[in-house]
């Protein structure tokens, strides 16, 4: 907040004051009666009884005139601190209305309420005598021009400051104008730029930058905006055009804008490319297909182009997978329906949804899968049991299916007609029909067609390579922004729907630009530290080298976060011999486990900085109830509160981690109760923070909100500047809580 400068007072001496003896009209037997007449007797001179009498007088003045001193000293600091609050345009008026107040001797005006501090100034120059009065007004007078100064001062700042912002609001929406509108809008949001900035420069002196500087910016980020809609669109050689003309008018390195457009143009090109390679692909022409991409000359257009030609195979067999899904699941309706007397509704195989039947003949292997439809439409009625030991071994083998890490398994588990399989009971049926119905969802957006997608995109480049999680990852984000921000705009609209599979084709296209991804790969690229014999290590050992690796110094923590990841560790024992493999935990697994946890970063609540995260699984139990993590929209959330979400809160929260692919950290669980429109989960935290009340060590019952406003009216400097053992002590651990929350959003705002 800006203050305003302070000057200091001057102090009143005798010598200040008028002296009395040129206004003294009476005698001294007058002014001190009986210590005159002491003094007579005492055998004092005439000179010597004056002197006495004026230097009481002298004193009697000084006290008078010390007090008024004190009293205007205190008015003119309510003013000042008054000033401060007027921010803006409020501040208009301010010195005009000082010099008033000090031109009418500080009479207030009718109605203004009136301070302890200047009915004590009125009282003190009212009971004053002349004398004492003009030793007042020459302090008053002293004070006028510093004190008027700088109230001018912070009133001309403030209207400044608006002016500038007002400007700035302007430009800004100028830009917008300029990205998007046409040709003559965007000259027109250009003039209007440098109409504000011309305006700015007759307010603050044709030498202020500040106005240059906006100009420059804002005409710059118009062209880089109209520039990337461009290379959206393909327009590339539209895009160079473009930049050639306007290059002069753009700041930063433009070398690099230059280059983007660049990889961008082998993009474009590549994907020109793999769209007739497919269309050869779709034919059967698949070897030539192949070939084309092969004969392509430049290297990076040619890795391009198979990149994009390998992701569409992809989503063509996902695309096809689903609409067997679908068929099966139309032809299990009919062949299952009832009327309302209990018997089937279709009596004739020839009554059987036909288009659905047609389509599953055409796929390969078809011919059995009618086969078997018809077979079990004639024993529909009462089919057999099978037995236990043949319903067990196709449960092994359509597991592995289902939980297979290769795309192709999964994609043949989806289309499988397991509601006519002789080898399955009813219930196993109903098992791996839901089971299918969850892997390939009912929509086009499914969770299985989004993994492959993104699989084949980022098998191609190697991904899951050691060392390249970091670029995975920042990848993996965006891609999961463009879709939650896609669906937000859809749900804006009134479609409530999920992205489709050609969106989010499309939308992983954008991101997985082979030029941009090895760019990543390069920046990012970190390797896990190399251990010894790693693959056989014990559990201990494991472990241990975690600790130093990660640098985990506190011997408790030390202790918390060995103990956390041991009852970790029994639950992938449990799941191994559920699954039918050896029960201890492989060195991948747990080093997968060691990961998610040390990525797991929260920050207590006596922590500032984003430097000072630390392992949730090393906080004590204290540390836990008042640690927190920071949603993307600047919402501070307790763990306490993401632990405790139940039912169909917390069934939303695990299904959109498992949809957009995120690990189970309280970062990301925060962001998915935000995302998911969570209020009273995420706003908790600053609601206890601003509402209600609590006691002082003293009993007094204090309300936060005022506690909270308080503190948000001081600069950050002050607040860390308070001693928190005196705040403590004399306020409780709540006031500091409150001081500590305001510091940090004072300084994510500054960050």
């Amino acid at each position: 907040m800006p203050r305003i400068p302070t000057v200091e007072g001057t102090s009143v001496t005798p010598n200040r004051t008028p002296d009395a003896r040129v206004a003294v009209s009476v005698t001294p037997e007058q002014l001190a009666g009986p210590e005159v007449r002491l003094l007579q007797q005492l055998g004092k001179n005439a000179d010597e009884i004056t002197d006495f009498v004026i230097q009481k007088q002298n004193a009697k003045d000084l006290a008078i005139v010390s007090q008024g001193e004190a009293a205007l000293k205190e008015v003119l600091m309510e003013q000042k601190l008054e000033a401060q609050k007027m921010l803006g345009t409020n501040a208009n008026g301010l010195l005009n209305k000082a010099t008033n107040f000090f031109d009418s001797n500080m009479v207030p005006e009718d109605g203004q309420s009136v301070t302890e501090a200047h009915r004590r100034y009125m009282e003190v120059y009212e009971n004053a005598d002349e004398r004492q009065k003009a030793a007042i007004d020459v302090l008053r007078g002293n004070q006028r021009i510093t004190h008027l100064k700088a109230i001018g001062t912070h009133e001309t700042a403030q209207l400044n400051d608006a002016a500038l912002k007002g400007a700035e609001a302007s430009m800004k929406m100028d830009v917008v104008t300029g990205i998007n509108g046409t040709i003559e809008e965007r000259d027109m949001a250009i003039s209007s730029i440098r109409r504000h900035a011309n305006s700015i420069k007759e307010q603050f002196g044709t030498e202020n930058e500040t106005a240059m500087y906006m100009q420059k910016e804002k005409i710059s980020a118009i062209h880089t905006g109209r520039l990337q809609k461009l290379t959206d669109a393909k327009d590339i050689i539209g895009a160079e055009e473009y930049f050639k003309k306007w290059k002069g008018e753009m700041i930063g390195d433009t070398s690099q804008i230059e280059k983007q457009i660049a990889a961008r143009k082998v993009d474009v090109m590549g994907e020109g490319y793999a769209d007739k390679a497919f269309r050869m692909w779709q034919k059967g022409k698949i070897y030539d297909a192949y070939d084309y991409i092969d004969a392509i000359k430049d290297p990076d257009i040619q890795q391009a182009a198979r990149t994009q030609f390998d992701a569409d195979i992809a989503g063509i067999g996902k695309a096809r997978t689903e609409l067997t899904y679908q068929a099966h699941q139309k032809i299990n309706a009919a062949l299952f329906k009832k009327d309302a007397n209990g018997n089937f509704e279709v009596q004739n195989f020839s009554d059987m949804p036909q288009n659905e039947l047609r389509f599953l003949a055409e796929q390969p292997g078809g011919t059995k899968i009618i086969k078997d439809y018809k077979d079990f439409f004639s024993i529909r009625d009462n089919p057999p049991e099978p037995l236990m030991e043949v319903q067990m071994k196709n449960y092994d083998f359509l597991m592995k299916l289902a939980k297979s890490k290769n795309p192709q398994e999964r994609q043949a588990f989806a289309k499988l007609p397991i509601a006519t399989s002789p080898n399955l009971g009813p219930k196993l049926k109903k098992h791996f029909m839901d089971l299918q119905a969850e892997i390939l969802g009912k929509t086009s957006g499914s969770l299985l067609a989004k993994s492959d997608i993104l699989g084949a995109h980022e098998g191609y480049f190697k991904l899951s390579a050691d060392g390249n999680e970091r670029t995975r990852f920042a990848l993996q984000d965006e891609v999961n922004s463009m879709v939650l921000q896609k669906e937000e705009d859809l749900r804006k609209k009134g479609d409530p729907r999920k992205v489709s599979i050609d969106e989010y084709t499309e939308i992983v296209k954008t991101v997985y630009k082979p030029s941009k991804v090895q760019r990543l790969m390069k920046e990012k690229f970190v390797p896990t530290p190399p251990k010894p014999g790693k693959q056989v290590q014990t559990i201990d050992a494991h472990i241990k080298d975690s600790i130093e690796l990660y640098k985990i110094t506190n011997d408790e923590d030390k202790i918390r976060f060995t103990s956390n990841l041991m009852s970790a560790f029994d639950n992938i024992r449990d799941k191994n011999i559920a699954d039918g493999k050896p029960s201890e935990p492989s060195w991948k697994q747990r080093e997968a486990l060691i990961k998610i946890a040390v990525n797991d970063k929260v920050w207590r609540d006596d922590t500032f900085s984003p430097d000072d995260e630390v392992i949730a699984i090393t906080l004590n139990d204290e540390e836990a109830e008042m640690a927190y993590v920071v949603t993307p929209g600047g919402n501070e959330v307790s763990l306490k509160e993401i632990d405790a979400v139940q039912g169909e809160s917390l069934k939303r929260l695990d299904a959109y981690i498992v949809e957009n692919n995120l690990t189970y950290s309280y970062k990301n669980r925060a962001a998915a109760l935000e995302a998911l429109g969570n209020q009273d989960v995420v706003r908790k935290r600053r609601q206890r923070m601003t509402r209600g009340t609590f006691k002082t060590p003293d009993g007094k019952v204090m309300r936060r909100s005022d506690v909270y406003e308080k503190f948000n009216r001081m600069t950050l400097e002050q607040l860390q500047n308070f001693s928190t053992e005196e705040m403590e002590k004399g306020f409780g651990r709540e006031f500091i809580e409150i001081r500590n929350y305001v510091i940090r959003e004072q300084e994510r705002a500054a960050r």
